[in-house]
């Protein structure tokens, strides 16, 4: 500031509107600036100041713009590094010359100076730039204030490795401590009872072991899994590591590997499957859909399954429409849908897009006999699964199915928020390879995913991270968690040793099995009351397919009203379509639910109960005895 008392007056005008900034910043940031140790050192603000306004009540204004807030740990800029500051004022001043000051003073807008750089040459020798305007720059020492930031930065993040390596070895200990019993042999098939295997799989969870529930009520159940899964101390942990630890693209493709091998293992797929990671499930199927373009010609079909998300319709009927395929919708009809599938292919089949499970119905479809189906009538077809919603319960072995595309989405898999879809090395070769996300990965959700597998082999009862040692639970110890291996920003050697064969398909079966027997009592009671409705796909369904996503309407309370009374008691469910509106508007479901307006139905769709392995039988319980207590719900 410069020393004038005018100088002073005006910009002390200018406080008050700077303070409201300060107090629209408040709430935000500090948790992060009130003296907790892993909070921010400090905030940096720069404000743009305008020429005075006269309001309406004739009071004088001297309006600020909040321009930028920095924060560490970003050290380039927070040490006053000399280069980064002539940057940022080289910003500063263009913005200044080509927005604010030909608004103010009604100046043409000029372009402002650069520094020079300096570039690689073929060679890989550097050589100068060539800028708009060059500057003369001045090497200026660090100052003593800079040198000490640095310092105290440098001890921080020492200290802050430290506790995320003892957070790690507390992992690993387990959550009892560390206090494991021996164990010996390498069969994976030991069997945790019920509320054992479900009881161990909750300590996995901040959630269930830091949540008090819902204010005023009790502890939270957690019903509605199918619309995202709770993450897991192994997946929280990856993505902790992967941020503490990332080194740029070096450790970034690191973390991608992981995960991707991670999805594959996961999936049953092999080394020659394409992973390819994105933001989520739905944005993977847009982009591989376009893709098809290239191969898709006028006149072409395309079978949509009629149980499919929306995220897995629309991108195909897009297709259709973009290359003059014809869109071959395959009903949903309360019989075996494999028995209508030859009917409705061709030789001029090109995309087959089915579910491997509805997030409403919960039925598991039978992707072998779907498979073999289709190679008969139409062998060049692609088979495109959405797994989305099976991913949690089942192993989907895509290899072994035999399926060209199957996507999955991490944060419905105990994973961060993400998306992956795997390809056969034959439907790769044909889109001309791997598909491509547009910009950087998102390197710590990669370290979720590698999270994720560590999680299940903590399930599968694996003891430690290695290739030898494939010890199990035995006699009802369940095993403390698998933690990650140490970074080093190197290859992935050895990372995934924890994922050995047998450990995924063992996870799963035991999640199948605890799952089977908590939705089974709540399937009989629906299907006992004489004003419920289950949406099902009908009694031909096996029930060794029936996944735990339990979809009912009653006669005549709204979905809305039973997900508000479950509320009420700490129950958390959900109503509505899912994105599954094809369901809603199909003539079997519309005339399953006798009684039910059909208009409503297609607008406000169902009640939704979504299970986990690590739901318990209790919460089962208590659920029905909320719906009895519901006004109106009938049959006590």
């Amino acid at each position: 500031m410069n020393s004038s008392t005018e100088d002073e007056r005006l910009l002390s005008s200018y406080l008050p509107s700077i303070v409201r900034h300060f107090h629209s910043l408040h709430k935000e940031f500090l948790p992060y600036i009130s003296g907790d140790p892993s909070g921010f050192e400090y905030l940096g603000c720069d404000f743009v100041l305008s020429h005075p306004i006269l309001t309406e009540d004739g009071v004088l204004e001297y309006p600020s713009y909040l321009l930028e807030v920095n924060a560490p740990p970003s050290q380039d800029t927070a040490t006053g590094l000399a280069i980064a500051e002539e940057v940022h004022d080289a910003v500063l001043c263009d913005l200044i010359h080509l927005t604010v000051m030909p608004r103010v003073t009604g100046t043409e807008p000029r372009l402002g100076g650069w520094i020079p750089c300096l570039s690689l040459d073929g060679k890989g020798a550097t050589t100068d730039a060539t800028p708009l305007m060059r500057t003369k720059t001045v090497e200026i020492p660090p100052s003593k204030a800079a040198i000490l930031n640095r310092i105290r930065w440098a001890i921080y993040e020492r200290r802050r490795r430290r506790e995320s390596e003892m957070e790690l070895e507390r992992l690993m200990k387990g959550a009892d401590g560390g206090n494991e019993a021996p164990h010996d042999g390498d069969d994976l098939t030991v069997d945790l009872s019920l509320q054992e295997f479900s009881n161990f799989a909750r300590t996995q969870y901040a959630f269930f072991n830091d949540h008090c529930g819902l204010e005023g009520t009790q502890p939270t159940i957690f019903l509605e899994n199918a619309g995202g899964t709770q993450v897991p101390k192994q997946v929280a942990a990856c993505v902790m590591m992967g941020l503490e630890r990332y080194s740029g693209r070096v450790g970034g493709g690191v973390w991608v590997r992981r995960a991707q091998d991670t999805v594959r293992r996961l999936l049953g797929a092999t080394d020659e499957h394409v992973v390819t990671l994105g933001p989520n499930a739905s944005s993977l199927l847009i982009l591989l859909a376009e893709k098809f373009r290239q191969i898709v010609s006028p006149g072409d079909e395309i079978v949509i399954a009629g149980w499919n998300h929306d995220a897995h319709r629309l991108p195909w009927e897009r297709l259709a429409v973009n290359t003059g395929a014809r869109a071959v919708y395959w009903k949903l009809t309360g019989r075996d849908p494999v028995e209508s599938l030859p009917a409705l292919l061709s030789s001029r089949t090109r995309v087959v897009a089915v579910g491997h499970c509805s997030n409403v119905l919960g039925h598991a479809h039978d992707l072998g006999a779907i498979v073999k189906a289709v190679r008969v009538v139409a062998p060049s077809a692609r088979i495109v699964v959405d797994g989305v919603a099976a991913a949690p319960h089942l192993f989907a072995d895509v290899a072994a199915a035999c399926v060209d595309w199957y996507v999955m989405a991490g944060h419905k898999t105990f994973g961060p928020h993400s998306g992956a879809i795997v390809g056969s090395a034959e439907a790769s070769l044909e889109l001309n390879g791997r598909l491509r996300e547009t910009g950087t990965a998102n390197y710590e959700a990669c370290a979720g995913l590698y999270g994720t597998g560590l999680y299940l082999a903590t399930l599968a009862g694996h003891k430690e991270i290695t290739g030898e040692g494939q010890g199990t639970a035995q006699d009802g110890e369940a095993r403390g968690p698998v933690a990650p291996p140490a970074f080093d920003g190197g290859g992935t050697e050895g990372d995934m040793d924890h994922f050995f064969p047998g450990v995924v398909e063992e996870a799963y079966r035991r999640i199948r099995n605890v799952e089977g027997a908590l939705v089974a009592p709540l399937l009989e009671y629906f299907r006992g009351h004489p004003r419920v409705q289950v949406l099902e796909e009908g009694p031909w369904a096996p029930v060794e397919h029936r996944l735990p996503i339990v979809s009912a309407v009653h006669r005549d309370i709204s979905a809305d009203d039973v997900v508000a009374h479950c509320a009420g008691s700490g129950i958390i469910c959900r109503s509505g379509t899912f994105l599954s509106s094809q369901i809603f508007k199909s003539e079997y479901v519309r005339s399953a639910c006798l009684g039910a307006d059909k208009e409503i139905l297609k607008e406000k769709g169902a009640v939704r109960f979504s299970f986990a392995h690590y739901n318990t039988p209790e919460e089962v319980r208590s659920l029905i005895l909320c719906l009895k207590k519901l006004k109106g719900w009938g049959m006590i």
